[in-house]
């Protein structure tokens, strides 16, 4: 077991390259968090951005990590019109109270990231240590590793 555990949700991929890129700067195990009935396609882009409106709980894959276990959790998720994903929701009513300290970053294609980031609070209870926010875009072009060093510096002090 490593030092750090980043959790992730990510439906497009952007998030999953922040969270592997991130991981190779400190000293983490990753977990990915996935709906067991995650489907590509408009409406099920639609269905995934509704129930992450409404806080419907969905179904996800039995995570393999146990984040209470490790001194610092990094939370990584898609920015869904100003609200945490679903299937991320579903892993922090799981696990999300038992975090000793946590960071989180967000991935987004446009704004609203500071809404995600204040539910992220709202649902742990405290404030994150360290964040980060990465549009699409900067992701896209290769041109957000400044900013992950940067974040992991705050993180590993």
């Amino acid at each position: 077991m490593k030092s750090n555990l980043i959790v992730f949700h990510s439906r497009t991929g952007f998030t999953r390259t922040v969270a592997e890129t991130l991981a190779r700067h400190i000293d983490a195990d990753v977990e990915e968090i996935i709906a067991e009935n995650q489907k590509d396609g408009l409406r099920a882009y639609l269905s995934a951005g509704w129930a992450a409106l409404t806080r419907k709980p969905v179904p996800i894959k039995t995570p393999q990590r146990q984040a209470r276990l490790y001194p610092l959790v990094i939370i990584g998720g898609p920015n869904w019109a100003g609200h945490i994903s679903a299937p991320m929701l579903s892993w922090l009513d799981r696990q999300g109270t038992e975090l000793e300290n946590y960071a989180a970053f967000v991935t987004q294609g446009g704004s609203g990231a500071e809404k995600v980031l204040q539910q992220l609070e709202d649902e742990i209870g405290r404030a994150p240590a360290a964040i980060l926010i990465l549009t699409d875009d900067e992701i896209k072009a290769d041109d957000y590793n400044a900013k992950i060093k940067t974040f992991a510096r705050q993180l590993t002090g």
